[in-house]
């Protein structure tokens, strides 16, 4: 279905308040950025000129400021101040090209404004002189200081992304007719959140990734633009005005604003609009978390309920609740582990908020530690199953009488099975002699596994049962339903599945709401999930921490 005009033009409106966004996100980088590079041009001149003073050399024949003119014919004086800053000023440049009229060279060795005028040699257009630092800049100024400074774009991953945002730009505020077609639209915000969660050093910028949040509301039409910028551009469209004329009024009345207070002004701005949202759609907001729940039920139960019968068979698996027995956990000190551990064995962890709960109020972090092999994977599927049924009717954990009778019948076999080593020992060592001594193609195999089970016996023997009498106690543990009505929603991850990402949130994303929802829907289950975990009890279980290695550091845990 064709799109209307009036879309068209929210569409257009749409990329033009991103592009905001992109400057908010991007001026602490640039000015954290462009003062890091100053210093090393001062460290690098400071060296060659022995710490020279210089305020009246002026490179911009535009400014009147200076008493000593730089031109083609006049140039600095060699080994003076403004000549070794010049050198490396161009240096530094892409293009061994830098524009001049931007900068006040007067003020490059001024220790508060010097920074500044300096990252100004980068910018690619002129008509900023009198901008006094990144919050005065557009986004198109902020993009090409990134592209053209070889010191800050050493420390962008795709500088290439850098410049279609500012393609984008500059198509968009120069389009004569202010419209764009919604799936058009919608690829240029994808590309500005891609500028601003640049891998190398921008994904980790608190301002960017908050502008990157607010863009994705900007695609997913949860927000729209505030009325400082929808009220001039309708007016101007009814006088019919040629496009610069409309570019010049529009910016002129958002400038003004943003001047004074660009961040408060947008972070006021969707404040407004996400609670008038949540009044309106309170209902709609609790069915889509409701939704997530659901799906995210679904998805444990079709992927978390299986599991290899042993470890000698990991091609053969079967069914979580059929041969699944809790491990035991015991809490102890971490400044006790690993030492006189034989002494102390803590405190047993017998239910699930015993585990994850103290006192009142969910822990803010619980680690799991054992050998591989004692349980911790299959534990952390069965508490994201038990979670799953407060979703669902299907059960697919031990829940009803005839499979809590099943468990019983089973650990009674167990318990006869120790009586039977604890009353012939000699047998045991026999039967254990006689395995050893098979020749087969799985001789070394047997032999190892002959040694654990020796370890084992001599395990429960001297250590494990004098000090757990409880063991023998025909009870069920970790079956408790308590915590599941405390949480609102349990997350399940596999961390070697996310090596390339230190995020919890992103981890999520990728794992889970990528996999659970349609390609359509994902933008706004994107909005469900960040909402989530602002305002609901949530529990994030991330297995395997041994086998993720940060991304960027190369640092394993």
């Amino acid at each position: 279905m064709a799109e209307s005009i009036e879309t068209k033009h929210e569409n257009w409106l749409r990329v033009v308040w991103g592009l905001l966004y992109v400057r908010e996100g991007l001026q602490g980088y640039v000015d954290t950025k462009g003062k890091e590079q100053y210093e090393t041009f001062m460290n690098n001149v400071n060296g060659k000129c022995n710490n020279q003073t210089c305020n009246q050399c002026q490179v911009n024949s535009k400014c009147q400021n200076g008493t000593t003119k730089v031109t083609e014919k006049s140039r600095f004086r060699p080994g003076h101040f403004c000549d070794e800053m010049n050198k490396n000023i161009q240096n530094n440049h892409v293009r061994i090209k830098p524009l001049w009229t931007n900068t006040d060279s007067t003020k490059w060795q001024d220790p508060h404004d010097g920074y500044w005028e300096v990252a100004k040699c980068y910018l690619s257009t002129s008509g900023y002189l009198d901008k006094t630092g990144p919050n005065q800049v557009d986004a198109s100024g902020l993009l090409s200081i990134c592209m053209n400074s070889a010191f800050i774009n050493q420390h962008i991953g795709y500088i290439q992304h850098f410049e279609e945002v500012r393609d984008i730009r500059n198509k968009t505020l120069h389009d004569a007719c202010y419209e764009l077609d919604g799936q058009t639209a919608d690829i240029c915000l994808d590309k500005m959140i891609t500028v601003l969660e640049d891998q190398q050093e921008l994904i980790y910028d608190a301002f960017a990734k908050q502008a990157a949040i607010q863009i994705r509301k900007i695609k997913a039409k949860t927000e729209n633009p505030p009325a400082i910028m929808t009220e001039p551009f309708r007016k101007l469209l009814r006088m019919n005005l040629n496009v610069e004329m409309a570019l010049t009024e529009i910016e002129k009345l958002m400038n003004d604003r943003l001047r004074k207070n660009l961040q408060q002004l947008i972070v006021d701005e969707v404040k407004r609009e996400v609670r008038h949202s949540l009044g309106v759609r309170g209902d709609d907001k609790r069915e889509q978390v409701k939704t997530l729940c659901q799906r995210l039920a679904k998805y444990y139960q079709t992927k978390l309920n299986s599991a290899p019968i042993s470890p000698l068979l990991s091609n053969k698996d079967e069914r979580l609740d059929k041969f699944y027995v809790p491990p035991m956990i015991v809490k102890k000190d971490p400044r006790k582990v690993g030492v006189a551990e034989k002494k102390d064995f803590g405190t047993r962890i017998t239910s699930d908020k015993q585990l994850f709960c103290k006192e009142t109020s969910l822990r803010e972090n619980v680690f799991i530690v054992g050998e591989a092999g004692m349980g911790k994977t299959a534990f952390t599927s069965v508490c994201a199953l038990k979670w799953a049924n407060y979703f669902s009717s299907t059960k697919t954990s031990p829940q009803t009488q005839q499979e809590r009778s099943n468990l019983r019948m089973l650990k009674e076999k167990f318990n006869g099975l120790l009586q039977h080593f604890y009353s012939k020992p000699e047998e045991d060592d026999r039967w254990a002699n006689h395995i050893s001594s098979t020749k087969s193609s799985q001789q070394t195999l047997l032999e190892r596994f002959v040694s654990k089970w020796r370890h084992l016996k001599e395990l429960f023997n001297d250590i494990l049962l004098p000090s757990f009498p409880e063991y023998e106690k025909d009870d069920l543990q970790f079956q408790d339903e308590t915590l599941n009505k405390e949480i609102d929603i349990l997350f399940h991850l596999t961390l070697r599945d996310s090596c390339d990402l230190c995020d919890l949130t992103d981890m999520i994303r990728d794992q889970l709401i990528d996999r659970i929802y349609q390609h359509d829907e994902i933008a706004s289950a994107y909005l469900t999930l960040e909402s989530a975990l602002l305002n609901k009890r949530c529990v994030i279980i991330a297995d395997g921490l041994d086998e993720w290695t940060h991304p960027k550091w190369n640092l394993q845990l």
